[in-house]
């Protein structure tokens, strides 16, 4: 089924959550598709809990303040969201607009397509093993949400930067956790 909009944003970072707000001023609603599961991109994703000092207006915050005063911002206007999907075409319209679809499924047609996905889309780096592909979202996960659990069971955590070192703590300090299991870093 075809959703029809005034405009798709594609990105939920900073720019594009502003992008809406910008657009709602304009009597426009908009539908945000992002890669990520929650708004925010790599703001939120790289600086979540750090202080940022460079957003006008705002002397310091971290990212996912930032991220929730956006959100207030642009809750009046209502976009709608498309989290957890990536954009795989966009294609003009002979009648004029766009037909954005996503990896997902999700088919938009819109009157205009603002791009605001920063670097591109924040996906975390697959391993590319023979028949993984398979495991993936049962015992092969990439990200975890807060509905994730993994007390009694043993996991490896493969990374070395902050987030996967913070993962770690996360498995081996969680309240429910047996000592059978272990978390391996």
């Amino acid at each position: 089924m075809i959703q029809e909009a005034d405009a798709v944003v594609i990105g939920a970072g900073p720019v594009g959550l502003f992008q809406v707000f910008q657009l709602g001023l304009h009597g426009l609603r908009a539908h945000v598709v992002d890669a990520l599961p929650h708004p925010g991109g790599q703001c939120a994703e790289l600086y979540g809990d750090k202080p940022i000092y460079d957003i006008p207006a705002i002397q310091v915050c971290t990212g996912n303040e930032l991220v929730q005063q956006l959100l207030a911002q642009i809750e009046p206007f209502a976009p709608t969201l498309h989290l957890n999907q990536q954009v795989s075409t966009v294609q003009a319209q002979p009648g004029g607009g766009f037909l954005v679809g996503t990896a997902q499924g999700t088919q938009l047609l819109a009157r205009t397509v603002f791009i605001a996905a920063g670097v591109g889309a924040f996906m975390p780096r697959a391993l590319k093993l023979p028949g993984l592909d398979a495991y993936e979202g049962s015992q092969l996960r990439y990200r975890l949400d807060e509905d994730t659990h993994l007390a009694g069971q043993r996991v490896v955590v493969h990374g070395g930067d902050e987030p996967a070192v913070q993962q770690a703590i996360a498995c081996a300090t969680a309240p429910e956790a047996r000592r059978p299991a272990r978390t391996t870093l």
